[in-house]
């Protein structure tokens, strides 16, 4: 009787581990980025070249991006944590970058410095989604969704 404890224990405790490993390799799947649409305006028949059309300001204040920031975009993005709408705000040189999104009903907010592509957190609200942020940021400037001036 002994023993089949033990077996019941040891095949419960297999069980446990295959189902975190298959939770783990599914978390680990690489990122898919979908766009969010993008409105723009029909060109207007002219007989001089039509302008490149102008780009509408996000609001700075209620996005709530810091001044240093002088572009964001938003876009929509499927990670380990699940999909989520991303804002994501660059200073004018793209060395600094602000990231924001809504996960496991919180505010995330990320932060940080780029250099040769590669981000580095130096701030992260929650203290766990900093391991995201790469694929975050590499998802924002393979985005179609353009550069919009913050105002």
């Amino acid at each position: 009787m002994k023993n089949a404890f033990r077996i019941l224990a040891v095949v419960a405790a297999l069980a446990l581990v295959l189902g975190t490993l298959a939770a783990c390799t599914k978390a680990a799947e690489a990122p898919v980025a979908t766009e969010a649409p993008v409105a723009t305006e029909a060109p207007v028949a002219t007989e001089a070249p039509a302008a490149a059309p102008e780009v509408a300001s996000l609001d700075r204040a209620e996005l709530k991006i810091p001044d240093q920031y002088t572009k964001a975009k938003i876009f929509t993005g499927t990670y380990g944590f699940g999909e989520a709408e991303i804002t994501a705000a660059m200073t004018e040189d793209e060395s600094a970058f602000y990231i924001t999104y809504v996960s496991f009903d919180e505010d995330q907010i990320l932060e940080g410095t780029v250099k040769d592509g590669i981000c580095l957190v130096t701030y992260d609200a929650t203290g766990f989604m900093a391991g995201d942020c790469q694929l975050i940021y590499d998802d924002a400037l393979t985005s179609t969704n353009p550069w919009q001036p913050l105002a």
